[in-house]
């Protein structure tokens, strides 16, 4: 990847926040931040960064849009994304790295890395969402029904 003062900001940019982030909402900060980036490089350099290794691509549900993380010099953490809202979550659990590197070692695979993304909905989706199925769940058990 060729080295220019654009991309040079977007690195910069992207090594100060500790947050996943859409390509225009980076195109967005670059601007406020007074940084000189067009649309047109960040769009064109996000892919190149994910290449390298510096970015990856965090999909906060499928088929949805992506967003991404800066990732170069990050401890390693796996992710919990509700489908609803889009809320994520790191996180690091030792028991999960254990059991894969167990499951590598049984498969006589050597692992260099590995990516867990957890799909679901955060406790606030999944109470809006009991309470909006609560009305017709109780008409479907109402007598004239059954």
């Amino acid at each position: 990847m060729r080295c220019t003062n654009e991309r040079d900001e977007i690195v910069r940019a992207l090594a100060t926040t500790k947050k996943h982030f859409k390509i225009e909402d980076l195109v967005k900060d670059l601007a406020a931040r007074g940084m000189i980036a067009s649309r047109a490089t960040v769009y064109r350099t996000i892919p190149l960064l994910v290449e390298a290794g510096l970015v990856r691509v965090a999909e906060t549900s499928p088929g949805a849009e992506y967003t991404y993380e800066y990732i170069y010099g990050q401890e390693h953490h796996d992710h919990l994304f509700c489908v609803r809202c889009g809320q994520h979550i790191e996180f690091e659990e030792s028991s999960i790295e254990r059991l894969q590197e167990e499951v590598a070692e049984r498969y006589n695979f050597k692992l260099i890395g590995h990516r867990l993304d957890l799909y679901g909905l955060c406790s606030a989706c999944a109470s809006k969402l009991a309470a909006e199925d609560a009305p017709a769940a109780s008409l479907a058990a109402a007598p004239g029904n059954l």
